[in-house]
């Protein structure tokens, strides 16, 4: 019984019925319109201008943090103490900024792809209205865009949660060594 359904898919991907839509099929030869018509494509994506609305929201100074902290600590720790708690958050605070870097990498990286499939005029098209090929709720760019961006925002967030991680067991093992519980 389960032998006809695999032989029907083997049949439609044989004929050609299950292979993906024209736009992907394979890159177009680059040149210099090309490039430019998708670099201004990429660049105005949602995706890459949400992360320069996220280096605008980072955690306070850490000199801000531990003037707070100092004032709830109940009982006085050295400068040193405190010296290596502000380069703790320094380096939190790096890891935070260069948290979503790969998945960033990666996500352009698969929509130049999938742009280099596009013809000129599919690729004038977007540059000058970049919300075109999202116009139809059913349309492949609807779905290829929530892949590319359900994949960046998983890789996101597991590189936060990494940094956040790390960064509680560094302030685990400092405040041991100091004796701050």
């Amino acid at each position: 019984m389960r032998v006809r359904p695999l032989l029907l898919l083997i049949a439609l991907v044989l004929s050609g019925c299950a292979s993906s839509p024209e736009p992907l099929d394979k890159p177009l030869p680059s040149t210099a319109a090309r490039e430019n018509w998708i670099l201004h494509i990429v660049y105005t994506d949602p995706v890459m201008l949400m992360r320069l609305v996220r280096y605008q929201s980072f955690p306070p100074a850490p000199e801000e943090q531990i003037a707070q902290l100092r004032g709830k600590e109940k009982r006085a720790l050295p400068d040193a103490y405190w010296a290596l708690y502000e380069q703790e958050l320094e380096a939190f605070r790096y890891a935070l900024s260069q948290r979503d870097d790969k998945a960033l990498y990666d996500y352009e990286k698969t929509y130049r792809n999938e742009l280099s499939r596009l013809s000129d005029a599919q690729l004038q098209a977007l540059a000058k209205e970049p919300s075109a090929g999202y116009g139809n709720p059913f349309s492949l760019w609807r779905g290829l865009f929530s892949d590319r961006f359900a994949a960046y925002t998983k890789a996101s967030r597991q590189a936060e949660q990494s940094a956040k991680e790390a960064h509680q067991q560094r302030l685990a093992l400092m405040n041991r060594c100091w004796n701050v519980m």
